[in-house]
């Protein structure tokens, strides 16, 4: 009897065992089926990984070369600013000279025009004292013409037509009738002695530059005495009309400086 309760615990003891081992697959099997899961997630996520780096490494580079244009406009920027400054510069520069170059021809115009006038006055009054002083003579023929009777009358037409000729040969030393000289330069002229156009004429332009010079360092710079000789030895000789076409030609040449 006790045999049997053997086998039979036996038996029962293999069929627990047998159910055990089929519980145990089937658990392996799960098992397996999850760690393929796994493993094929892991492959996707390794993918997913790979995709990501480099998107990673091409923003990367990206964005290297976005800095590097960056840099490269920046620098243009710099390179066009400093361009735009140096021709700022330059142009305010253009406009100073401009500028200065207006006011020397409105000062030379203005210095040409009084020159002008100054010229017309005393040609003006040149050929009235030469009408005045031809109807004196004319008077003065007449006169002689009429005998003894006429001598006092005579004596005083003659001593007008003197203090008329006088006066005319002031008038014609007047130096403001030579271009380039003012009634400054003049009055520094006779203050060295120098009265009249024969004696102008003599002077060479070293004599004339060291009178200036030496009355005012400055008018050095304003006037050029080069054609002053020649233009009093023209007015000293009465030759007007040569002076007048030499004070045109003068009037044509680049303005440099003016009468004083």
């Amino acid at each position: 009897m006790s045999s049997l309760y053997l086998i039979v615990g036996l038996a029962i003891g293999v069929l627990i065992s047998i159910l055990r081992a089929r519980y145990w697959k089937e658990e392996i099997r799960e098992l397996d089926g999850q760690i393929e899961m796994i493993q094929s997630i892991d492959t996707e996520n390794k993918e997913q990984i790979e995709n990501l780096n480099a998107q990673l490494e091409e923003s990367q580079t990206n964005s290297e070369k976005q800095r590097d244009q960056l840099k490269t406009s920046t620098q243009n920027i710099h390179n066009l600013n400093n361009q735009i400054k140096e021709r700022d510069g330059t142009i305010n520069q253009m406009n100073t000279k401009i500028q200065k170059l207006g006011e020397n021809i409105d000062r030379l115009t203005t210095q040409r025009e009084d020159q002008d006038q100054s010229n017309k006055q005393m040609n003006t009054e040149l050929q009235t004292r030469a009408t005045m002083i031809q109807q004196l003579t004319t008077q003065l023929e007449e006169a002689k013409t009429q005998g003894s009777e006429q001598e006092s009358i005579l004596s005083e037409k003659e001593q007008e037509i003197n203090r008329l000729t006088a006066r005319m040969g002031a008038m014609q030393d007047n130096f403001t009738i030579i271009a380039g000289i003012g009634p400054k330069v003049a009055a520094i002229l006779r203050d060295s002695k120098i009265n009249t156009f024969t004696q102008l004429a003599t002077k060479n332009v070293v004599n004339i530059n060291e009178i200036l010079e030496k009355a005012n360092p400055n008018l050095l710079r304003l006037v050029n005495s080069t054609t002053w000789p020649e233009q009093a030895k023209q007015a000293a000789d009465g030759d007007w009309e040569a002076l007048s076409s030499l004070q045109e030609k003068l009037r044509t040449r680049p303005p440099n400086r003016g009468a004083t």
